[in-house]
């Protein structure tokens, strides 16, 4: 006989109040926000590439830059604006960078 799932009772997930005004003040550091910033241009970048069945030496052809300077740009790590424009072109993709109202709960305010 099967148990009966539904009569379970949900465990109530306890709330650690110290690590989520520790992570509000985190969320806040200017450090935090561009570390953010990175990795999402980093992870728009290589879901293009990757969509486009795309290896990182054609990529960074198409681009004109490095293999190194690519890496870093997957990585997470700092690069200019004409890099990633070369990286858009390369990608036939648009660069936008727009101020928007934040509506993502994890994101830095």
């Amino acid at each position: 006989m099967k148990p009966n799932l539904n009569k379970r009772k949900a465990t109530p997930i306890k709330v650690n109040h110290e690590f989520e005004e520790m992570m509000a003040k985190v969320r806040q550091d200017l450090s935090y926000k561009a570390a953010y910033l990175r990795e999402t241009i980093s992870d728009d970048l290589w879901r293009a590439t990757e969509s486009r069945s795309l290896s990182e030496r054609d990529l960074a052809r198409r681009a004109g830059i490095s293999r190194k300077t690519l890496t870093k740009v997957f990585k997470g790590g700092d690069c200019t604006l004409a890099t990633l424009t070369k990286l858009a072109r390369a990608l036939q993709c648009r660069l936008e960078i727009r101020l928007t109202a934040n509506t993502d709960p994890l994101a830095p305010q």
